[in-house]
């Protein structure tokens, strides 16, 4: 019966009606996850469009029903669909960009994309491990990339006001604040499942040009002490990081 479900399902027009969207969310999360894997190209296109009704609600749903069903890549593939970043819409000019800043915007409003990450993160973190990790590395360099100019060159980012310190809580309504303690939580989660990760995740962090990124290894070398020596060490062996200010709480 669910196969027969499926085919009716995958015969279903394309349409921007988000109510049919709804219809087949509902559709997708009683399915097996293989099953449901197959609709995760139509759910990426939903995401996008900026008509949604209860798609905020059900998608972070589907993401874990496919995580803890084997369908790894596709539960990935959806989180990373549903928590893309673009270009701040409001800002129409280049003056506009200097005395306003970009502030970079998801495809759900700032609740409901607070929502999502808050419930699939410990799902995908258990489960997929350093992709996980990967995931929202990824998602805080995109927020960073496109708040900046991109002829600025600096390592520079400014989200020690968003997020004073790591360790701290994070603001619901603030999406760098909300990226930053995702990382933080998926990392921690992932090493903790398995000591042996801590070099990759450090590989992951270092592979980020921002200064957040340096924040958050920091963190990690006091959150897993039998690994800090070393973090610690590479950075007493630069002066310049010592000094820096940005640096100065972690």
């Amino acid at each position: 019966a669910q196969a027969a479900v499926l085919d009716i399902a995958l015969r279903i027009p394309e349409t921007a009606n988000a109510c049919v969207h709804d219809d087949l969310m509902d559709i997708a999360l009683n399915l097996q996850a293989h099953q449901a894997a197959r609709l995760v190209p139509r759910v990426c296109v939903w995401v996008q469009d900026p008509v949604k009704r209860q798609l905020p609600y059900k998608i972070g749903d589907l993401i874990i029903r496919l995580a803890e069903g084997g369908e790894q890549q596709a539960a990935l593939t959806l989180a990373g669909a549903a928590l893309a970043l673009g270009p701040d819409p409001q800002v129409a000019n280049e003056d506009d960009k200097v005395m306003m800043g970009r502030q970079p915007r998801p495809r759900f409003q700032d609740f409901h994309y607070e929502s999502i990450v808050t419930s699939v993160l410990p799902v995908l973190a258990r489960i997929t491990g350093l992709a996980g990790v990967r995931l929202f590395s990824d998602l805080l360099d995109d927020w960073t990339k496109l708040s900046r100019d991109g002829s600025d060159v600096s390592d520079e980012d400014y989200l020690g006001h968003r997020q004073a310190a790591i360790e701290d809580p994070t603001d619901a309504i603030d999406l760098p604040s909300v990226l930053i303690g995702a990382v933080r939580d998926a990392a921690e989660l992932s090493i903790r499942d398995d000591r042996s990760q801590f070099p990759e995740v450090m590989k992951i962090l270092k592979s980020k040009r921002w200064v957040t990124f340096r924040r958050l290894e920091l963190h990690l070398g006091r959150t897993f002490p039998e690994h800090g020596s070393e973090i610690a060490e590479e950075f007493f062996q630069d002066p310049e990081r010592l000094d820096r200010r940005g640096l100065r709480h972690e």
